[in-house]
């Protein structure tokens, strides 16, 4: 039987077919095991039983750079699903909320108002590039209703610079929310977190994400043309796939498929969550909207707070 180090802790019996699936598929290849006759610890990939296995797409970077952005608890997915626990969740999101208002407020006002501004400023400029577009429409001998409608089906009508316009504001805002799931992260893992880290991720991250929301968006709305229940279903199957680009610099297919595999078993407990959070919101609107500015942070750290969970439990984030 072997040993295995997981999270600075001894872990195991476990055979060695388990702990070669786990290299395989969750652990990094550099992972400390043990068996008995040995004399000490030893990388996995420096024993005659691991040594040709490859290391998991899914597995810890070896760079200190990578494993400094991560929290010890969160290296690649468990190898037996672990049940959500909805009210941890809730309770968690809402005593961060409090205890890092200050940042989360301030995160998201500017999160918030450079959407409106750039949403606002790309709209003008899209439509003074265009120009007048909307020909009076011939409206007599129409009803009522039927002059209306004409006259809402031609004002719906954009130029070429409008859609432009309409598409960099999107990117700008994928741009923006991998900032804010990084600073997420960050505060619930007990490291330092600013606005500033808004700016932060990379261009090839956006690339990914861009990519990966395409086929995500693809894969969710054809889902909801069948009957909707496969859009459910397959919308908190893959619905970690930012964070985990965020989180892991996997690739547009690689997140994907860490998302899926990392909710296995678990698709009822998110969508409950999922709900939720919506009456949360509702709840927050209702309350003379003074309420989202407390509803909003905690539906969103929420679900940061399920990815990293999902990992490995409460050990995941930070005491």
């Amino acid at each position: 039987m072997w040993y295995y180090s997981l999270n600075d802790q001894q872990a195991g019996p476990i055979s060695q077919v388990e702990l070669a699936q786990m290299l395989n598929e969750t652990l990094p290849s550099d992972t400390m095991v043990w068996q008995d006759g040995m004399s000490e610890w030893l990388p996995a990939q420096d024993v005659d039983a691991f040594r040709n296995i490859e290391a998991s797409s899914y597995a810890v970077p070896n760079s200190t750079a990578d494993q400094n952005m991560q929290l010890s608890g969160t290296e690649g997915i468990p190898a037996e699903p672990i049940p959500l626990d909805i009210g941890f969740c809730i309770s968690r999101s809402w005593k961060t909320t409090i205890a890092s208002f200050g940042t989360i407020f301030l995160t998201w006002f500017v999160y918030v108002f450079l959407i409106v501004i750039v949403d606002v400023v790309l709209s003008i400029m899209g439509s003074a590039i265009d120009g007048p577009s909307v020909v009076a429409p011939i409206t007599e001998g129409m009803t009522t209703s039927g002059a209306f409608l004409e006259s809402y089906s031609q004002s719906q009508q954009t130029g070429v610079a409008s859609i432009i316009a309409s598409i960099l504001s999107q990117i700008f805002k994928w741009f923006l929310a991998l900032g804010l799931t990084f600073i997420g992260l960050n505060i619930l893992r007990g490291k330092d977190a600013n606005v500033g880290q808004l700016f932060g991720q990379s261009g090839a991250k956006l690339l990914k994400v861009i990519g990966a929301s395409f086929l995500y968006g693809l894969m969710v709305g054809l889902g909801f043309l069948c009957f909707i229940i496969p859009g459910i279903y397959l919308a908190t199957r893959f619905m970690f796939y930012q964070t985990a680009i965020v989180d892991k610099d996997l690739g547009v297919i690689d997140s994907l498929k860490y998302s899926s595999a990392l909710t296995r078993d678990n698709k009822w407990r998110l969508i409950g969550l999922t709900i939720l959070n919506t009456l949360v919101v509702i709840a927050g609107f209702i309350a003379l909207f003074v309420g989202l500015i407390w509803a909003i942070p905690v539906a969103w750290l929420s679900l940061l707070i399920a990815y990293l969970y999902l990992h490995n439990g409460e050990r995941s984030l930070a005491t």
